[in-house]
């Protein structure tokens, strides 16, 4: 693991932990530091500043800002001399979200589609019991994408009193 050089251990251990999180989602644990140090920062950060606070080479800073451009949840903002600024463009429920949303669904839909393209023969009732797992898998994610959605500005105080709620009364929305 990268020691990342000009952070203070509370936030180097949230850019880790941020760090480990896109690394299971196959994204790399670059991609995660390099977010999160434009999300600690609060402010544009270029490339050197990047490759200097997380400790990886230019290279490694370019390729995860790609990534994290792609994604939408990073931008660049202007220059500060030839060196371009970038800035995150989303919190940490938004990033999230999205990571979550590009990675799992994707991967969901890509099966249901194979689903599709080899049909289930009415005599299989094993794979169609499979594949109605599927759809009921991505029907509850993008349920779950929907609630971050609609609560995601809401305070952590509304948002435990939505969950006492839906506990005592069986209900979510």
């Amino acid at each position: 693991m990268i020691e990342m050089k000009t952070h203070t251990p509370t936030k180097q251990l949230f850019a880790n932990h941020i760090g480990n999180f896109t690394k299971k989602l196959g994204l790399g644990e670059a991609t995660g530091k390099v977010w999160s140090s434009l999300l600690i920062a609060g402010k544009p950060l270029s490339q050197y500043e990047l490759s200097d606070k997380t400790g990886y080479s230019l290279g490694i800073i370019s390729s995860s800002l790609k990534v994290l451009e792609s994604l939408g949840v990073v931008r660049v903002i202007g220059r500060s001399g030839q060196r371009r600024l970038y800035v995150s463009t989303v919190s940490l429920v938004e990033f999230i979200s999205k990571i979550l949303g590009v990675t799992i669904s994707s991967e969901l839909v890509a099966l249901l589609e194979e689903f599709d393209k080899i049909g289930i023969k009415n005599d299989d009732l094993h794979l169609k019991k499979l594949w109605e797992e599927c759809v009921k898998a991505k029907l509850l994610f993008d349920l779950g994408l929907a609630i971050i959605r609609k609560y995601k500005s809401r305070s952590v105080k509304e948002i435990k009193r939505v969950l006492a709620r839906i506990s005592k009364y069986g209900w979510l929305i």
